[in-house]
């Protein structure tokens, strides 16, 4: 995935080159590694990787949450009402992590924004944005509690 993601990102570079649209214009500029800087150096790390395993983590149990709700999956056939719910949380944690640590949540997304920029190292940038994100995720499912019916389809 992030492969395909920074080769997408290349080939847009590519385009931005013959400016088509007014929008493309200087673009290339704007968005290399030779003027991105690392906006979120004030924050210490250890608050930098807690943001995004606090959000990963949060997101992914209010998902699980949800999508097991028995009052929802008897009443909401369509997902209409959990597509809204999911929306709200991800714009709530995203609102609450976005001027500490960018409530990136996503190591792709992280890299493709922020990977190479001056001011953070390759090892921050992985603590925070690929460990701490992928361990929260990680979690999530083991901290969900489970009913006995579902342990014995388990087993």
């Amino acid at each position: 995935m992030l492969a395909a993601s920074l080769c997408s990102y290349r080939y847009m570079s590519m385009l931005w080159r013959f400016e088509i649209t007014e929008l493309h214009k200087d673009r290339p500029i704007f968005t290399s590694l030779d003027r991105c800087v690392y906006p979120f150096d004030t924050s210490s790390l250890w608050l930098l990787a807690a943001t995004e395993f606090i959000g990963s983590l949060g997101l992914s149990l209010f998902s699980i949450i949800l999508n097991k709700n028995q009052f929802l999956i008897n009443n909401d056939p369509n997902h209409y009402i959990r597509g809204v719910l999911t929306s709200l949380a991800v714009v709530l944690v995203v609102l609450l992590g976005m001027d500490i640590s960018g409530a990136m949540y996503n190591p792709t997304l992280a890299t493709l924004l922020l990977g190479g920029c001056k001011g953070q190292g390759s090892v921050d940038h992985i603590l925070v944005y690929w460990i701490a994100p992928t361990l929260g995720a990680y979690l999530a499912p083991k901290l969900t509690p489970t009913h006995k019916s579902e342990k014995l389809k388990s087993n």
